[in-house]
Protein backbone atom coordinates (compact mmCIF):
# COMPACT_ATOMS: atom_id res chain seq x y z
CA UNK A 1 0.00 0.00 0.00
CA UNK A 2 1.07 3.50 -0.73
CA UNK A 3 1.90 5.72 2.38
CA UNK A 4 -0.12 8.17 4.30
CA UNK A 5 -0.02 11.64 2.46
CA UNK A 6 2.31 13.49 4.63
CA UNK A 7 -0.06 15.88 6.80
CA UNK A 8 2.84 18.33 8.38
CA UNK A 9 5.78 19.81 6.60
CA UNK A 10 7.85 22.09 8.28
CA UNK A 11 8.53 25.04 6.33
CA UNK A 12 11.50 26.02 7.48
CA UNK A 13 13.44 23.38 6.65
CA UNK A 14 12.10 23.16 3.12
CA UNK A 15 13.17 26.88 2.53
CA UNK A 16 16.35 26.90 4.14
CA UNK A 17 17.21 23.89 1.74
CA UNK A 18 16.54 25.35 -0.95
CA UNK A 19 18.71 28.45 -0.50
CA UNK A 20 21.75 26.56 0.47
CA UNK A 21 21.96 27.46 4.20
CA UNK A 22 21.63 23.44 5.45
CA UNK A 23 25.17 22.31 4.09
CA UNK A 24 25.73 19.74 7.09
CA UNK A 25 29.70 19.45 7.86
CA UNK A 26 30.30 21.90 4.76
CA UNK A 27 31.05 25.12 6.30
CA UNK A 28 35.34 25.93 6.18
CA UNK A 29 36.81 25.93 9.73
CA UNK A 30 37.63 29.60 10.44
CA UNK A 31 34.76 31.23 8.97
CA UNK A 32 31.86 32.18 9.88
CA UNK A 33 28.58 30.02 9.08
CA UNK A 34 26.08 31.24 7.05
CA UNK A 35 23.43 30.10 9.08
CA UNK A 36 23.34 31.09 12.92
CA UNK A 37 21.10 31.57 15.76
CA UNK A 38 20.78 34.67 17.33
CA UNK A 39 20.06 35.68 21.11
CA UNK A 40 16.89 37.48 21.16
CA UNK A 41 16.50 37.60 24.64
CA UNK A 42 20.05 40.02 25.06
CA UNK A 43 19.48 43.63 25.40
CA UNK A 44 19.45 45.74 22.92
CA UNK A 45 18.61 43.26 20.00
CA UNK A 46 15.52 45.15 19.59
CA UNK A 47 17.17 48.34 19.18
CA UNK A 48 19.91 47.33 16.59
CA UNK A 49 17.06 45.09 15.40
CA UNK A 50 15.06 48.12 14.84
CA UNK A 51 18.20 50.33 13.08
CA UNK A 52 18.02 47.85 10.39
CA UNK A 53 14.42 47.92 9.90
CA UNK A 54 15.22 51.91 9.26
CA UNK A 55 17.67 51.64 7.07
CA UNK A 56 16.25 52.37 3.62
CA UNK A 57 17.33 50.15 0.49
CA UNK A 58 17.44 53.26 -1.79
CA UNK A 59 18.91 56.86 -1.88
CA UNK A 60 17.11 59.15 0.41
CA UNK A 61 16.93 62.96 -1.11
CA UNK A 62 15.55 65.34 0.93
CA UNK A 63 14.13 69.16 -1.12
CA UNK A 64 13.10 71.90 1.10
CA UNK A 65 10.73 74.07 -1.50
CA UNK A 66 10.07 78.29 -0.51
CA UNK A 67 8.49 80.89 -2.18
CA UNK A 68 9.45 84.57 -2.29
CA UNK A 69 7.51 87.37 -3.05
CA UNK A 70 8.83 90.87 -4.36
CA UNK A 71 11.43 92.08 -2.19
CA UNK A 72 11.61 89.82 1.21
CA UNK A 73 14.95 89.01 2.86
CA UNK A 74 13.84 87.81 5.97
CA UNK A 75 13.86 83.69 6.10
CA UNK A 76 10.79 84.41 8.41
CA UNK A 77 8.86 86.41 6.36
CA UNK A 78 9.69 83.67 3.82
CA UNK A 79 8.26 80.77 5.20
CA UNK A 80 5.65 82.57 6.49
CA UNK A 81 4.71 82.83 3.17
CA UNK A 82 3.28 79.17 3.00
CA UNK A 83 1.41 79.80 5.89
CA UNK A 84 -1.61 80.69 3.02
CA UNK A 85 -1.17 79.03 0.01
CA UNK A 86 -4.48 80.63 -1.29
CA UNK A 87 -2.16 83.77 -1.53
CA UNK A 88 0.64 82.41 -3.62
CA UNK A 89 0.62 82.42 -7.36
CA UNK A 90 -1.03 79.89 -8.91
CA UNK A 91 2.26 79.11 -11.49
CA UNK A 92 3.94 78.10 -8.00
CA UNK A 93 0.94 75.85 -6.54
CA UNK A 94 0.88 73.51 -10.32
CA UNK A 95 4.85 73.65 -10.20
CA UNK A 96 4.70 72.07 -6.38
CA UNK A 97 1.41 69.33 -7.46
CA UNK A 98 3.73 68.42 -9.98
CA UNK A 99 6.77 67.59 -7.83
CA UNK A 100 5.52 64.50 -6.08
CA UNK A 101 2.45 62.74 -4.48
CA UNK A 102 0.90 63.48 -1.27
CA UNK A 103 1.75 60.90 1.38
CA UNK A 104 1.36 60.87 5.19
CA UNK A 105 4.43 61.33 7.31
CA UNK A 106 2.82 58.93 9.84
CA UNK A 107 3.21 55.30 9.05
CA UNK A 108 4.77 55.75 5.88
CA UNK A 109 7.28 53.28 4.94
CA UNK A 110 9.81 55.38 3.25
CA UNK A 111 11.58 58.17 3.74
CA UNK A 112 9.82 61.41 4.97
CA UNK A 113 12.21 64.01 5.03
CA UNK A 114 13.58 63.43 8.40
CA UNK A 115 15.12 60.84 10.49
CA UNK A 116 12.65 60.72 13.13
CA UNK A 117 9.79 59.93 11.14
CA UNK A 118 11.07 58.03 8.29
CA UNK A 119 10.80 54.53 7.46
CA UNK A 120 8.28 53.98 10.05
CA UNK A 121 10.73 54.04 12.96
CA UNK A 122 8.84 55.15 15.50
CA UNK A 123 5.36 54.24 14.63
CA UNK A 124 2.91 54.06 17.11
CA UNK A 125 1.15 51.13 16.23
CA UNK A 126 -1.35 51.11 18.74
CA UNK A 127 -2.84 53.82 16.88
CA UNK A 128 -6.43 53.16 15.42
CA UNK A 129 -6.03 51.77 11.40
CA UNK A 130 -7.72 55.36 10.41
CA UNK A 131 -3.98 57.10 10.90
CA UNK A 132 -2.87 54.78 8.37
CA UNK A 133 -5.02 56.22 5.75
CA UNK A 134 -3.36 57.38 2.74
CA UNK A 135 -3.38 61.22 1.79
CA UNK A 136 -5.73 62.61 -0.35
CA UNK A 137 -4.71 63.64 -3.53
CA UNK A 138 -2.40 66.73 -4.23
CA UNK A 139 -4.95 68.43 -6.62
CA UNK A 140 -7.53 68.30 -3.47
CA UNK A 141 -5.59 68.87 -0.63
CA UNK A 142 -2.94 71.49 -1.92
CA UNK A 143 -4.48 73.79 0.90
CA UNK A 144 -6.07 72.86 4.41
CA UNK A 145 -9.12 73.72 5.21
CA UNK A 146 -7.87 76.53 7.01
CA UNK A 147 -5.82 77.55 3.66
CA UNK A 148 -2.29 76.73 5.28
CA UNK A 149 0.31 74.37 3.56
CA UNK A 150 -0.25 70.82 4.35
CA UNK A 151 3.29 69.42 3.40
CA UNK A 152 5.51 71.03 6.24
CA UNK A 153 6.77 67.39 7.09
CA UNK A 154 4.70 67.11 9.89
CA UNK A 155 1.37 65.83 8.37
CA UNK A 156 2.09 64.98 5.31
CA UNK A 157 5.24 65.27 2.62
CA UNK A 158 4.57 65.31 -1.41
CA UNK A 159 6.95 62.14 -2.26
CA UNK A 160 8.19 60.35 -5.54
CA UNK A 161 10.43 57.43 -5.95
CA UNK A 162 12.28 54.89 -8.32
CA UNK A 163 13.79 51.63 -7.81
CA UNK A 164 17.04 53.53 -6.60
CA UNK A 165 16.15 56.76 -5.06
CA UNK A 166 13.44 58.34 -2.90
CA UNK A 167 12.64 62.20 -3.05
CA UNK A 168 10.64 63.80 -0.15
CA UNK A 169 9.39 67.78 -0.99
CA UNK A 170 9.02 69.19 2.09
CA UNK A 171 7.58 72.90 1.93
CA UNK A 172 8.30 74.49 5.51
CA UNK A 173 5.99 77.16 7.33
CA UNK A 174 6.74 79.23 10.02
CA UNK A 175 7.69 77.63 13.19
CA UNK A 176 7.95 79.05 16.71
CA UNK A 177 10.62 76.74 17.49
CA UNK A 178 12.62 77.33 14.88
CA UNK A 179 14.98 79.55 16.65
CA UNK A 180 15.75 77.11 19.26
CA UNK A 181 16.10 74.14 16.68
CA UNK A 182 19.62 76.22 15.50
CA UNK A 183 22.17 75.13 17.13
CA UNK A 184 21.19 71.24 16.87
CA UNK A 185 21.35 71.29 13.25
CA UNK A 186 23.33 74.19 11.83
CA UNK A 187 26.76 72.41 10.54
CA UNK A 188 30.36 73.78 10.12
CA UNK A 189 32.84 72.73 7.47
CA UNK A 190 35.65 72.00 9.85
CA UNK A 191 33.50 71.59 12.70
CA UNK A 192 34.80 69.54 15.83
CA UNK A 193 34.89 66.01 16.38
CA UNK A 194 32.23 65.42 19.04
CA UNK A 195 30.05 62.59 20.99
CA UNK A 196 26.60 62.54 19.87
CA UNK A 197 24.71 60.30 22.92
CA UNK A 198 20.95 61.68 22.31
CA UNK A 199 20.42 60.60 18.64
CA UNK A 200 17.25 57.81 18.58
CA UNK A 201 18.70 54.48 18.37
CA UNK A 202 16.14 53.57 15.49
CA UNK A 203 17.92 56.21 13.29
CA UNK A 204 18.77 54.43 9.98
CA UNK A 205 21.58 56.54 10.06
CA UNK A 206 22.80 55.95 13.63
CA UNK A 207 24.83 52.87 12.59
CA UNK A 208 27.02 52.51 15.19
CA UNK A 209 26.47 49.49 17.75
CA UNK A 210 25.61 51.71 20.79
CA UNK A 211 24.85 48.84 22.72
CA UNK A 212 27.90 47.58 23.22
CA UNK A 213 29.01 50.90 25.32
CA UNK A 214 31.17 52.58 22.90
CA UNK A 215 30.07 56.08 22.29
CA UNK A 216 29.59 57.06 18.37
CA UNK A 217 31.49 60.21 16.94
CA UNK A 218 30.91 62.66 14.40
CA UNK A 219 31.21 66.15 12.93
CA UNK A 220 29.55 68.39 15.48
CA UNK A 221 26.32 70.06 13.68
CA UNK A 222 26.16 73.39 16.11
CA UNK A 223 27.29 76.68 15.77
CA UNK A 224 27.07 78.14 19.37
CA UNK A 225 27.54 81.61 20.29
CA UNK A 226 30.73 83.46 20.18
CA UNK A 227 30.67 83.68 24.17
CA UNK A 228 30.78 80.12 24.39
CA UNK A 229 33.78 79.10 22.63
CA UNK A 230 35.90 78.95 25.24
CA UNK A 231 33.89 76.49 27.07
CA UNK A 232 33.39 74.13 23.33
CA UNK A 233 37.27 74.11 22.96
CA UNK A 234 38.05 72.62 25.95
CA UNK A 235 35.32 70.24 25.41
CA UNK A 236 36.57 69.09 22.34
CA UNK A 237 40.21 68.71 23.88
CA UNK A 238 38.95 66.27 26.55
CA UNK A 239 36.56 64.49 23.80
CA UNK A 240 40.13 64.23 21.46
CA UNK A 241 41.71 62.86 25.02
CA UNK A 242 39.20 60.27 24.99
CA UNK A 243 38.70 59.05 21.86
CA UNK A 244 42.76 58.76 21.77
CA UNK A 245 41.99 55.73 24.43
CA UNK A 246 39.65 54.47 23.12
CA UNK A 247 40.08 53.78 19.88
CA UNK A 248 40.64 50.32 20.23
CA UNK A 249 36.75 49.86 21.44
CA UNK A 250 35.66 51.93 18.29
CA UNK A 251 34.73 49.23 15.01
CA UNK A 252 35.06 50.51 11.38
CA UNK A 253 31.22 51.76 11.74
CA UNK A 254 32.25 54.65 13.83
CA UNK A 255 33.82 56.29 10.43
CA UNK A 256 30.69 55.44 8.57
CA UNK A 257 29.14 58.07 11.10
CA UNK A 258 30.49 60.86 8.90
CA UNK A 259 29.06 60.60 5.99
CA UNK A 260 27.31 64.10 5.28
CA UNK A 261 24.25 64.74 3.19
CA UNK A 262 23.41 67.78 0.53
CA UNK A 263 21.01 70.22 1.29
CA UNK A 264 18.60 71.36 -1.92
CA UNK A 265 16.51 74.10 -1.82
CA UNK A 266 14.21 74.86 -4.27
CA UNK A 267 13.52 78.88 -3.88
CA UNK A 268 10.40 80.17 -6.22
CA UNK A 269 10.44 83.83 -7.15
CA UNK A 270 8.53 86.45 -7.75
CA UNK A 271 11.04 89.34 -8.60
CA UNK A 272 14.15 87.01 -10.15
CA UNK A 273 16.48 89.76 -9.29
CA UNK A 274 16.18 88.88 -5.48
CA UNK A 275 18.10 85.73 -5.90
CA UNK A 276 21.37 87.82 -5.55
CA UNK A 277 19.80 88.80 -1.70
CA UNK A 278 18.24 85.47 -0.92
CA UNK A 279 18.89 85.03 2.96
CA UNK A 280 20.43 81.36 2.69
CA UNK A 281 22.16 80.65 5.50
CA UNK A 282 18.62 81.86 7.51
CA UNK A 283 16.54 79.92 5.30
CA UNK A 284 18.88 76.88 6.28
CA UNK A 285 17.73 76.74 9.56
CA UNK A 286 13.94 75.47 8.55
CA UNK A 287 16.05 72.71 6.91
CA UNK A 288 16.46 70.38 8.91
CA UNK A 289 16.50 66.27 8.17
CA UNK A 290 18.36 65.04 11.12
CA UNK A 291 21.35 64.01 8.90
CA UNK A 292 24.82 65.84 9.29
CA UNK A 293 25.69 68.26 6.48
CA UNK A 294 28.17 70.80 5.77
CA UNK A 295 27.76 74.56 4.76
CA UNK A 296 29.56 74.25 1.25
CA UNK A 297 27.32 71.56 0.27
CA UNK A 298 24.27 73.54 -0.52
CA UNK A 299 22.65 73.40 -3.31
CA UNK A 300 20.11 76.16 -4.78
CA UNK A 301 17.44 76.39 -7.72
CA UNK A 302 15.98 79.65 -7.83
CA UNK A 303 12.67 79.47 -10.21
CA UNK A 304 10.99 82.86 -11.81
CA UNK A 305 7.82 83.39 -14.15
CA UNK A 306 8.50 85.12 -17.18
CA UNK A 307 6.34 86.31 -19.34
CA UNK A 308 5.03 84.07 -22.73
CA UNK A 309 3.87 82.02 -19.76
CA UNK A 310 7.75 79.92 -19.02
CA UNK A 311 10.17 79.54 -16.22
CA UNK A 312 13.52 80.44 -15.71
CA UNK A 313 15.78 78.78 -13.70
CA UNK A 314 18.93 80.04 -11.82
CA UNK A 315 21.37 77.34 -10.26
CA UNK A 316 23.59 78.52 -7.77
CA UNK A 317 26.43 76.18 -8.42
CA UNK A 318 27.48 74.05 -10.73
CA UNK A 319 23.73 72.15 -11.65
CA UNK A 320 22.57 69.91 -14.05
CA UNK A 321 20.15 72.46 -15.49
CA UNK A 322 21.86 75.45 -17.59
CA UNK A 323 21.94 78.57 -15.27
CA UNK A 324 19.36 80.96 -16.86
CA UNK A 325 17.24 77.78 -18.81
CA UNK A 326 14.17 79.00 -20.27
CA UNK A 327 11.84 76.04 -19.28
CA UNK A 328 7.88 74.95 -19.92
CA UNK A 329 5.52 74.96 -17.17
CA UNK A 330 4.31 71.46 -18.07
CA UNK A 331 8.22 70.29 -17.66
CA UNK A 332 9.15 72.54 -14.72
CA UNK A 333 8.25 69.63 -11.97
CA UNK A 334 10.33 66.99 -13.97
CA UNK A 335 13.52 69.07 -14.44
CA UNK A 336 13.82 70.58 -10.89
CA UNK A 337 13.00 66.64 -9.47
CA UNK A 338 15.93 65.28 -11.79
CA UNK A 339 18.30 68.05 -11.45
CA UNK A 340 18.07 67.70 -7.61
CA UNK A 341 18.75 63.79 -7.75
CA UNK A 342 21.82 64.56 -9.84
CA UNK A 343 22.66 67.18 -7.70
CA UNK A 344 22.48 64.32 -4.71
CA UNK A 345 23.86 61.85 -6.49
CA UNK A 346 27.26 63.63 -7.75
CA UNK A 347 27.99 64.72 -4.03
CA UNK A 348 27.40 61.04 -3.11
CA UNK A 349 29.73 60.07 -4.77
CA UNK A 350 32.80 62.48 -4.43
CA UNK A 351 32.45 61.62 -0.96
CA UNK A 352 35.01 58.60 -0.18
CA UNK A 353 33.48 57.23 3.09
CA UNK A 354 29.66 57.35 0.99
CA UNK A 355 28.36 53.59 2.12
CA UNK A 356 25.02 52.96 -0.77
CA UNK A 357 22.06 52.02 1.30
CA UNK A 358 22.29 48.31 0.50
CA UNK A 359 25.84 48.06 1.56
CA UNK A 360 24.85 50.13 4.94
CA UNK A 361 22.16 47.25 5.60
CA UNK A 362 24.26 44.85 4.98
CA UNK A 363 27.25 45.84 7.74
CA UNK A 364 24.45 46.43 9.93
CA UNK A 365 23.46 42.64 9.90
CA UNK A 366 26.50 41.45 9.97
CA UNK A 367 27.26 43.56 13.50
CA UNK A 368 23.66 42.04 14.31
CA UNK A 369 25.31 38.32 13.62
CA UNK A 370 28.66 38.70 15.86
CA UNK A 371 26.98 40.61 18.52
CA UNK A 372 24.03 38.06 19.07
CA UNK A 373 25.49 35.34 17.59
CA UNK A 374 24.33 32.25 20.00
CA UNK A 375 27.22 29.80 20.28
CA UNK A 376 25.83 26.42 19.57
CA UNK A 377 27.13 23.55 17.90
CA UNK A 378 25.76 22.14 14.53
CA UNK A 379 23.36 19.23 15.96
CA UNK A 380 22.20 21.82 18.56
CA UNK A 381 21.52 24.60 15.79
CA UNK A 382 19.52 22.38 13.54
CA UNK A 383 17.57 21.04 16.67
CA UNK A 384 16.64 24.51 17.78
CA UNK A 385 15.22 24.94 14.51
CA UNK A 386 13.25 22.40 14.24
CA UNK A 387 11.91 21.88 17.06
CA UNK A 388 8.49 20.39 17.22
CA UNK A 389 5.70 22.60 17.71
CA UNK A 390 3.92 22.10 21.32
Amino acid sequence: MPPEPVTEFQTARLFLSQFGYLNIGGDKKGMMPRLVALDSSSEGFERALRRIDACGSRSCVTVHVFCARAGQRRAATIAANTRRLRNLPPAFLRMLSGLGSAVRVRGHPGWTGHVDTSYDAFADYSAPPASMAPAPPVASSTTDQDGSCPYDGKDQILYWSDSTTEVAFVVPSESENVEESVDSMRSEVDGSCLARRDRPAGSCWDVSSESSGAPSYERSISESDRGERTKLTDKVRALSLELDKQTSTLTGSGRRNREYTTKILIVWLEDFEDHLNLPLDELLCYCDTGVAWRRHEVATLCVSAVRGGLARVQCVGAAPLADGALVAPALLPDLLRRAAIDIDRRRRLHTDLHQPPHVRRRHLIQELAQQFRRNLSEPELLESLFRPPL
